[in-house]
């Protein structure tokens, strides 16, 4: 019987111990050891509620665990990514993998070189109801897709509103534009070219044509206070018809284990999720936030 791996969590706000953490506990295969933080006080206190070791320092982190799971800004992933992947690391990395493209890049090369094992948390490439849109959408031929976002994330009292990364429309589009952009890229192929422009200045929308003829938008609004949960919703037309789902429900819990077997065993999803996948999005991002810049010019995507 072969020995359990040795995950590690990064990580210590709200998503790392609403999700990340109880989402470890129990997985076949899987023994969750130590956690990282950059409040060790904090990492102490959710390591002994979780049963694991906090280390403060990083490398002896590394040094206790086979792979890592990340649930910080994309700011503060890259550089500890890195260094993981450089040690050979398995990677379970949060959406965005970085902030900028160049990052993002940085981190493949990275991730390629060492040739460790990576999987990235987007959530809807494991949830039921998002892969069976994607499924119908791409039977049906779909050609447009339309993907509205809103919740109060960024509502003063929420979990989330501390969360300087996630502010105006360029930190919506960082936030939740992997998720979007990440369907409408499933059903309709690869990005050429984006438009974006804000909304109230706080929230945003980004248009993109596809390579193959598809168009798709996707809005995203952060600031509701009257939403939660959250409302997601997405149609997409084509020849055969139309295909709908909404208000989308995603089980945060089940789609992190499901990334965490993806890591471990492989999965089924199309197309993968994984870092190249995560680049292509980031690519996507770089262009819709030179595009919001602008004025919302349509700019090629890099």
């Amino acid at each position: 019987m072969s020995e359990p791996v040795r995950f590690g969590l990064v990580g210590t706000g709200h998503w790392a111990s609403a999700v990340h953490l109880p989402a470890l506990q129990g997985i076949p295969g899987v023994q969750p050891v130590a956690l990282h933080g950059r409040n060790p006080a904090l990492a102490r206190e959710q390591a002994r509620r979780f049963g694991m070791r906090s280390l403060d320092d990083y490398d002896a982190f590394l040094d206790a665990v086979d792979a890592v799971s990340f649930a910080v800004p994309p700011a503060v992933q890259l550089p500890l990514a890195i260094r993981a992947a450089e040690r050979g690391k398995g990677l379970l990395l949060e959406k965005p993998i970085a902030a900028t493209l160049r990052g993002a890049r940085d981190l493949l090369a990275a991730i390629e070189k060492a040739r460790c094992p990576t999987a990235v948390f987007l959530s809807r490439q494991y949830s039921p109801v998002t892969l069976s849109l994607i499924a119908q959408a791409r039977a049906s031929g779909a050609t447009r897709v339309e993907a509205d976002y809103r919740s109060g994330a960024m509502v003063p009292g929420s979990p989330f509103a501390s969360s300087t990364w996630r502010e105006g429309p360029a930190g919506a589009l960082l936030d939740m534009g992997p998720h979007l952009m990440g369907v409408a890229v499933s059903i309709l192929g690869p990005v050429e070219s984006v438009r974006a422009s804000s909304a109230d200045g706080i929230g945003c929308e980004v248009q993109a044509r596809h390579r193959d003829g598809g168009r798709s938008t996707a809005r995203i609004f952060l600031h509701d206070p009257t939403l939660d949960p959250d409302d997601e919703r997405y149609t997409c037309a084509g020849p055969a018809g139309t295909v709908q789902a909404g208000p989308c429900r995603h089980d945060g819990i089940a789609c992190y284990r499901a990334t965490v077997q993806s890591l471990l065993h492989g999965h089924s999803t199309l197309p993968a999720p994984d870092a190249r996948f995560a680049c292509e999005l980031a690519a996507i991002l770089e262009a819709a936030a030179a595009s919001l810049a602008s004025g919302g010019r349509e700019l090629a995507k890099p």
